[in-house]
């Protein structure tokens, strides 16, 4: 993904300078992240409808008070316009990314990384629209640092470096077979 190459080695390369998590936990992070990228497209489109609906709801309320010779105000705005498309764009990248990521494709991880990127975006929006501020983008910023050291933690599963523990796996057998017979097959 060359858009957010040139930002992916100084990330990668401050990531190394954090503490790394253990490797059962980036084995089992590595398993749930698809499945939490289909949670985060769920989500922003859920959020997309949400702000779709109060600014429609607020901008028919600012008409009808304008009507009534109450000066309204229209919640339409154009950081409005750009926290949705923002939004859309996110669901269709983290919804792109679901397929790659169980494949452990490193495509499926640059689509995260890019929609990550994109949900930052969204939170710059919405920090300078009616409905945000400083503390919606200081959120906005802790999270998108908490997503990004997570994602570089397991990037290596990616590339093809590391791979993910047999036991890890959904499904596997994580206790050794047993060699004797129990007392009910007499």
């Amino acid at each position: 993904m060359g858009l957010l190459q040139p930002l992916e080695k100084p990330l990668e390369d401050i990531n190394k300078q954090l503490p790394k998590l253990p490797k059962s936990f980036k084995d089992f992070l590595v398993q749930i992240v698809p499945w939490l990228t289909l949670l985060a497209a769920v989500l922003a489109l859920w959020t997309a409808w949400g702000v779709w609906q109060w600014a429609r709801i607020a901008s028919w309320v600012s008409s009808w008070a304008s009507a009534v010779g109450v000066g309204g105000v229209s919640r339409w705005s154009v950081m409005i316009y750009l926290s949705l498309g923002a939004l859309i764009v996110a669901v269709i990248i983290y919804a792109l990314a679901f397929s790659p990521l169980r494949t452990y494709a490193k495509k499926g991880w640059d689509l995260l990384f890019l929609g990550i990127a994109v949900n930052f975006v969204y939170g710059i929006f919405v920090a300078f629209s009616l409905y945000g501020g400083f503390g919606s983008f200081l959120g906005q910023l802790i999270g998108t640092a908490i997503a990004l050291y997570l994602l570089f933690q397991v990037r290596d599963y990616y590339t093809g470096k590391e791979k993910v523990a047999a036991s890890a796996k959904f499904g596997a057998n994580t206790q050794a077979p047993s060699s004797q017979k129990s007392d009910d097959t007499k």
